[in-house]
């Protein structure tokens, strides 16, 4: 089930700040869409590989949809954590701090993926 964040304000600027809690390479994509462009967009690719926060901004519509998509690797069977933190000028939307923890399987990895709706 989607996560709601919001509501949003039409054409502000929203942060989106990945923070790693842990000590995992934290690997992503994030895509986007809106209600006027329901085409999937890229908005950011990379690796987090220390607890350096990684920050995108653009403006969002209500109705608008975020996918992300984590790969994380490490040591076997070890405990990862990272938020996902949506900000109107410094100010953390309803509902905008995700927050996902789990452990990699026995091969050192694991995967987390969802989608935000915003309102």
């Amino acid at each position: 089930m989607p996560r709601v964040v919001g509501p949003v304000v039409p054409l502000l600027p929203i942060d989106i700040k990945l923070s790693a809690v842990t000590a995992q390479q934290f690997t992503y994509r994030m895509w986007w869409r809106d209600t006027a462009s329901p085409t999937w967009s890229l908005l950011g690719e990379g690796a987090i590989v220390d607890t350096n926060p990684v920050t995108f901004q653009r403006p969002f519509t209500p109705g608008a949809q975020l996918y992300y998509w984590f790969a994380i690797s490490g040591a076997p069977n070890a405990p990862y954590s990272w938020s996902l933190t949506f900000l109107h000028n410094e100010t953390i939307a309803r509902n905008g701090l995700i927050q996902v923890s789990g452990s990699t399987n026995e091969q050192s990895a694991a995967v987390e993926q969802d989608w935000v709706n915003l309102v």
